[in-house]
């Protein structure tokens, strides 16, 4: 039969899924911080040396949409690990939905989002923890 894990076994997988969402928030917001900063500074170019008049302004636009967003993803990232670590039910919730869109993410995240969303809801011990 599957081997249980004990309460110790189960908060230890709680907090290493925290530390991936944590690992997930810090390439997010440097990410975020580097579309936001390197478009905006190749659209102003564009518009002031480029000749591409309104499409340099379009792209530092999408740049700075696209950087922001990603900024968003990384708090939201940062919260859901840290709601994790503290075993918050809304967390579990939170992860459980990121975790279904992670699966598209094949062959990496469908095993990794598989693996979160199996313990996060059909491990009893992990279960526990957040109740």
């Amino acid at each position: 039969g599957v081997e249980e894990m004990d309460k110790g076994q189960a908060n230890t997988v709680v907090k290493v899924i925290s530390i991936l969402y944590w690992i997930e928030a810090a390439f997010a917001l440097l990410g975020g911080l580097f579309i936001l900063t390197a478009g905006s500074a190749l659209g102003v170019l564009g518009t002031r040396f480029g000749g591409m008049g309104m499409l340099g302004g379009l792209f530092g636009a999408l740049a700075a949409f696209a950087g922001l967003f990603m900024i968003l993803v990384g708090i939201a990232a940062l919260a859901t690990g840290f709601g994790l670590w503290k075993h918050k039910s809304w967390a579990r919730v939170v992860a459980t939905i990121v975790s279904v869109l992670g699966l598209f993410s094949f062959p990496i995240g469908t095993i990794i989002n598989g693996g979160i969303i199996y313990f996060l809801w059909f491990n009893d011990e992990i279960k526990k923890l957040f109740h």
